[in-house]
C-alpha cells in the first residue's frame, strides 16, 4: 500500500473542475438540444422572411436585406449563448469542487493494485479499481470514470511518485493520457 497526502488550494479545485468540465463538454448527446434548439429559431427566421417575401409583403432585395442582417444576428446570439452555457457549466463545477473539497483540507490518498482511498477530514471515498472504466490524465487531473458514469479527479499532487505507476499496473489499456 502506497500512501501520500496534499493540501487542497484554489488552484487545485480549479484544475479538478476543469477536467471535469472537458468531460462533461465531450460527453456524446451534450450539445444535442442546444443545436437543435439554436436551429430551430435560425430556421424560424429563415421562414418568416421568405414567407413575407413569397406572399408579396416584401421584395426579393428587402427579404435578402432581412436574411443579411438576421443570419448574422441570429449565429451571433448563438456564440453569445454557447460562451454564456460553458460558463455556467464552469462556474458550477468550480463552486462543487470547493464545496465538496475546500482549500486548506488535507486530503490523503492510499494506493493498492485494487483499491483506491481518498481520506478528507470528514469521510473517506474506497473506489475498487475494477470498476473503473477509463482513467484519463488532463491537465494535471486524472479523471477516473466509473461504469455508473460517476468520475472522480484525482490532481497530480495525490498521485505523488508511485501513484500513477500503481493504477498504469492495474488498470491497464483503461488508462489514457500518461
Amino acid at each position: 500500500m502506497y500512501e501520500v497526502s496534499y493540501v487542497q488550494t484554489r488552484e487545485i479545485a480549479r484544475r479538478e473542475a476543469a477536467a471535469l468540465v472537458e468531460r462533461l463538454e465531450r460527453r456524446q448527446g451534450r450539445w444535442r438540444w442546444f443545436v437543435v434548439r439554436h436551429a430551430a429559431v435560425l430556421a424560424l427566421c429563415v421562414g418568416v422572411v421568405l414567407t413575407l417575401a413569397v406572399a408579396g409583403r416584401a421584395s426579393a432585395d428587402g427579404a435578402a436585406r432581412g436574411l443579411a442582417v438576421l443570419v448574422p444576428a441570429v449565429l451571433a446570439l448563438t456564440a453569445f449563448d454557447v460562451w454564456r452555457a460553458r460558463r455556467r457549466v464552469r462556474r458550477a463545477a468550480r463552486r462543487w469542487s470547493e464545496i465538496s473539497c475546500p482549500p486548506g483540507t488535507q486530503v490523503r490518498g492510499r494506493w493498492s493494485a485494487e483499491r483506491v482511498t481518498f481520506v478528507l477530514p470528514s469521510h473517506q471515498v474506497a473506489l475498487d479499481l475494477s470498476t473503473i472504466v477509463t482513467a484519463e490524465r488532463v491537465a494535471g487531473v486524472l479523471v477516473l470514470e466509473q461504469e455508473d458514469e460517476r468520475a472522480w479527479t484525482v490532481p497530480d499532487e495525490l498521485l505523488g511518485d508511485r501513484g500513477l505507476a500503481i493504477l498504469a499496473e492495474a488498470l491497464g489499456p483503461r488508462l489514457r493520457g500518461v
